[in-house]
């Protein structure tokens, strides 16, 4: 066994960053099957069509360990789209949302792994991480949660050992890049998509993203909730980020009687003991009544304390995105606050984004956490497809899908009364028709289009919710979730 592990130990570290070290189909999915889980989410098949069956792969990778040290291993999923016409596919990247470790993993088919099966039957490849510290990494290595920069690698890393994976398979990818995710991974892609446009544009181009309800504003609104709201659904979050920074940075705390009271001081080894997890339900009190009073009242009255400066490290509030974004929130999020999307949009716009490039936009204001992520990915689908450069597009008509997009404008959004719509002008000799659908993908209206339409919610009688409206012409097919409040 000796022998075993130390060969194990020096093929990681002669690894590069994201090499392949190991891949295994796990599981298939026909047209049937794929039916199957449209009816069970309620998804209207216009909004991704099926063109091909999915096989998935389970993949083990070379990455850095969370303190960057040395090389370590992680895992995650790669659906291929199989038993359809011959073409080059993008990527796509969808970064889960809080798991512990009592969760199953991205690969051991845990609940978040379905959503990569419509983009895949619609024919990206798809990529979904276990996350450093989850799956194959080793059990002594914990997930660092909310650490931007381990967060950062491993899904680079992911995404070469997806080419990697390709290219040993003859799987043909178009270049094109999509990434997103939802709660914890909203953080994840967001992290991933800066260390990307700062040191990565010569290995991947961007295509568009569209991260959803994550804490990009780590030291300010997101500890502040955590540590002074009474309701407040999940504080266990503040205690996985604690042990994940003092993992991380060291001297955050000395042990854990020193920051927690009595049980929790006792639980919380627990909850982190990754060989044997006990339920994270032991740590679900509101974050200020776990905490030793001297501590939470330094934190909450020192800008400088530890946990602050090292809070602020994981900050993704310091760059401007030039790639098309639109994140997405909802304002009733009783878990990650919908002001940070806002701060996080005020932020980007400040440091030089634009803002017809980089937007935040409402899901739904009546959607709390989880039932926000439903609609927040189907118009993310709905976005992507916009800049997406289809098989038949590239051989036959040559545009591309990113130049199409900026000649729509639809305005305000979310709307109470009204939403206009306007095609820029080299669009106007082309025949365009608007029609708008319900999240079931009933079509409620149709009409050609003309400059700078107006379409009435009130006058369709529409009930407040979410609709998709759909633009399409000769040389476009544009679609977009609009929210009618």
């Amino acid at each position: 066994m000796l022998l075993v592990l130390v060969a194990f130990s020096f093929q990681i570290t002669a690894q590069e960053r994201g090499d392949l070290i190991s891949a295994q189909l796990i599981e298939s999915w026909d047209l049937e099957r794929i039916n199957d889980l449209y009816d069970g989410f309620g998804l209207p098949e216009f909004i991704s069509p099926i063109g091909f069956d999915v096989d998935v792969y389970k993949i083990v990778f070379a990455t850095p360990d969370a303190r960057g040290e040395a090389m370590t291993v992680a895992s995650g999923l790669v659906q291929i789209p199989t038993n359809g016409n011959a073409c080059n596919f993008p990527m796509f990247v969808y970064c889960h949302g809080t798991n512990t470790y009592t969760g199953k993993t991205m690969t051991e088919l845990g609940d978040e792994y379905q959503i990569g099966i419509p983009f895949t039957a619609n024919g990206y490849v798809s990529v979904l991480p276990d996350y450093l510290g989850f799956g194959e990494t080793p059990l002594d290595h914990p997930h660092c949660y909310i650490h931007a920069k381990s967060s950062a690698t491993s899904t680079i890393d992911i995404m070469r050992a997806t080419r990697h994976f390709c290219a040993e398979n003859g799987v043909a990818l178009s270049g094109q890049n999509f990434i997103t995710g939802y709660s914890e991974g909203g953080f994840v892609s967001m992290a991933a998509l800066r260390e990307i446009q700062e040191l990565h544009l010569d290995e991947f181009d961007i295509s568009a993203a569209a991260p959803g309800s994550g804490p990009y504003d780590v030291s300010g609104t997101m500890i502040d909730s955590i540590l002074q709201s009474p309701v407040f659904s999940n504080p266990f979050y503040l205690l996985f980020t604690a042990e994940s920074y003092q993992y991380v940075y060291g001297g955050l705390y000395e042990d854990y009687e020193s920051v927690l009271i009595e049980p929790f001081d006792s639980l919380a080894p627990l909850v982190f003991n990754r060989e044997d997890p006990q339920n994270s339900n032991l740590l679900h009190w509101p974050g200020y009544s776990m905490l030793q009073p001297d501590f939470l009242e330094q934190v909450l009255t020192d800008d400088n304390h530890p946990f602050r400066e090292v809070a602020r490290d994981n900050d993704l509030l310091d760059w401007a995105p030039d790639f098309p974004m639109n994140f997405f929130y909802c304002e009733g999020d009783d878990q990650v606050p919908y002001i940070i999307s806002l701060t996080a949009i005020e932020a980007y716009v400040a440091n030089g984004s634009d803002p017809n490039l980089v937007q935040a936009v409402s899901a739904g204001a009546e959607f709390d956490h989880p039932s926000c992520a439903q609609p927040g990915l189907i118009g993310s689908k709905l976005y992507f497809d916009n800049f997406r450069v289809d098989c038949e597009e590239m051989i036959n008509a040559g545009i591309e899908n990113k130049a199409l997009n900026m000649s729509i404008s639809v305005y305000p959004n979310p709307s109470s009364d009204f939403v206009v719509i306007e095609a820029k002008e080299e669009m106007n000799n082309d025949f365009l028709e608007v029609e708008l659908y319900d999240m079931a993908g009933k079509m409620i209206h149709q009409t050609a289009y003309s400059n700078g339409m107006l379409l009435s919610m009130t006058d369709l009688n529409l009930d407040k919710g979410n609709y998709i409206l759909k633009i399409v012409g000769s040389y476009l097919s544009y679609s977009k979730i609009l929210v009618h409040n």
